[in-house]
């Protein structure tokens, strides 16, 4: 299996901005992550975990892409980032 195309990062687009499809993911995961421990795998920078950190006890988001995980972070710094392709996680 080859290296994966890098996606392409823009610091004038990709911000923790939670649009319409996270809304809705989250309208039906809402009521079940209340007090738990969240692993997000593709995390980007973490539009859905603004709309869960108030809710979960903690979250931990990968993503393979280094500065989305850092806009993440600048943005909620308590999510515990790592950097990971989706099937290799380090758990």
């Amino acid at each position: 299996m080859g290296n994966p195309k890098k996606m392409l990062f823009s610091k004038n687009v990709d911000t923790t901005e939670a649009k319409g499809e996270h809304k809705f993911y989250f309208s039906f995961s809402k009521d079940f992550i209340q007090g738990k421990k969240i692993l997000n795998i593709g995390s980007w920078t973490g539009p859905y975990e603004l709309l869960i950190y108030q809710y979960a006890s903690s979250i931990t988001s990968t993503d393979i892409e280094e500065e989305a995980l850092k806009t993440l972070k600048k943005n909620l710094p308590k999510v515990r980032t790592i950097r990971c392709f989706s099937h290799k996680l380090p758990f």
